[in-house]
């Protein structure tokens, strides 16, 4: 830049003298050129730098203003991004968008990373995987393991959670294994849970899952619609 200035002011005080001299070639042409140049190549940069910058603001704009900081007792608190330091653990709920740049401890899930590289289809991350902040964290929330969730007196930390799709799902708590499945799992693995309350609650046409602890019978919840104030006024009309 400082070569550039030094050659425009060497051009324009040559030719302002030749103008009175009046012998000798002027350069006010190639001045001219070289500044409008100059000008063209600055505007582009700048150009160039405040599209950069808008994108930084985009991707800022993809976090999350919150997130779910693991505690060593296993409890959760909700703290601003800009609180978490490095080796924080974080728990990141299924749909919810991750917070920052981190590593899997735990767990299995696919990822949803198209805002952040284009990529369309969900990746897998396993233990040890990296993850991008502002992803989202594919797996949906289901609704009727929200409500048991919702009513459960106590929560356990899961490691190993796994899908069984369209049985249910199993994890590992507190060293135990358990699985919460269906009747057709029961039946596929040609086991008996026979209960006379359970036969009364399905006879009652609910929808009863079983809890199996390390592949034992250990109980059952039984599921029912609740009829919404809307449905009367609905089939009415």
């Amino acid at each position: 830049m400082m070569l550039i200035a030094l050659s425009i002011t060497v051009a324009y005080a040559y030719s302002s003298v030749i103008v009175f001299i009046g012998n000798g070639k002027l350069f006010y042409w190639e001045l001219a050129t070289l500044i409008d140049v100059m000008l063209l190549g600055h505007w582009i940069e700048m150009k160039s730098v405040m599209g950069a910058s808008r994108t930084i603001e985009d991707l800022a704009k993809l976090l999350p203003s919150e997130a779910h900081r693991r505690l060593a007792n296993g409890k959760t608190e909700d703290v601003k991004i800009d609180e978490l330091k490095k080796g924080d653990r974080v728990l990141v709920k299924p749909g919810e968008k991750i917070p920052v740049d981190g590593i899997v401890i735990e767990g299995v899930s696919s990822v949803n990373e198209a805002l952040i590289s284009g990529e369309s289809l969900p990746v897998t991350k396993l233990q040890d995987d990296k993850v991008i902040g502002g992803a989202v964290e594919n797996n949906s929330e289901h609704p009727v393991a929200k409500g048991i969730v919702d009513e459960a007196e106590g929560i356990w930390n899961v490691i190993n959670f796994n899908s069984i799709p369209g049985k249910g799902a199993e994890g590992k708590v507190n060293g135990n294994d358990v699985k919460v499945v269906s009747p057709g799992y029961l039946h596929n693995m040609n086991a008996n849970f026979n209960n006379n309350h359970i036969n009364e609650l399905l006879n009652k046409g609910r929808t009863v899952i079983f809890v199996l602890i390390n592949n034992q019978a250990a109980g059952a919840i039984a599921l029912a619609d609740i009829i919404r104030r809307e449905a009367r006024e609905a089939i009415t009309q």
